[in-house]
């Protein structure tokens, strides 16, 4: 993990945990989260911002996913999400409703191919669509789908090149956003 990041062992969607390991790499400023009267507020060293190589491979990915070499410009996400899922892991499906962007979603696969589930905007049922990805795919939603449900519901152990990724097991996913949002 690098500078600036920070971990978060766990999360909680929908009432339950997630088994799901984040590292964020840019700090999402949320206006005044309640302090617990007996905690104190801890200060936080300053975020690194999103690397322009990084931005760029969003850029790329929006100029080909709509096959159009404009679709990208003006694309610039603040926030790129890691989540690091062994071959156990799984996560439910669930909008991304904290963002105020509507600006697409682009996500890099690393490592263990997974099952992506990507439903509909209304609820975690049906319809949805299982597609697998594989190491080295990037998926992108933007548009009617940016606030589609979505989730993980089965990675595939042992389908990842440890010779390619650096990865003995398991799968990254990185996805570049932009969040609308302001340090």
């Amino acid at each position: 993990m690098g500078a600036g990041a920070r971990p978060h062992p766990a999360h909680r969607a929908a009432g339950r945990r997630c088994h799901v390991r984040a590292d964020r790499l840019r700090r999402l400023a949320v206006a005044a989260l309640p302090v617990h009267p007996h905690r104190r507020r801890r200060e936080r060293p300053p975020r690194r911002p999103l690397p322009d190589w990084l931005a760029a491979l969003g850029r790329a990915a929006l100029a080909d996913a709509y096959d159009d070499p404009a679709a990208g410009d003006g694309y610039s996400p603040d926030t790129a999400l890691i989540n690091f899922y062994d071959g156990d892991a799984r996560m439910g499906m669930h909008q991304d409703k904290d963002e105020r962007s509507g600006a697409p979603v682009v996500s890099l696969s690393i490592g263990d191919s997974c099952l992506f589930r990507f439903g509909n905007t209304e609820d975690r049922g049906r319809p949805y669509t299982d597609v697998e990805l594989a190491s080295g795919d990037l998926f992108v939603f933007g548009g009617p789908s940016r606030f589609a449900y979505h989730g993980v519901p089965k990675v595939l152990p042992g389908t990842g090149d440890p010779a390619v990724t650096g990865l003995p097991g398991g799968r990254l996913n990185l996805t570049l956003r932009e969040t609308g949002l302001k340090d």
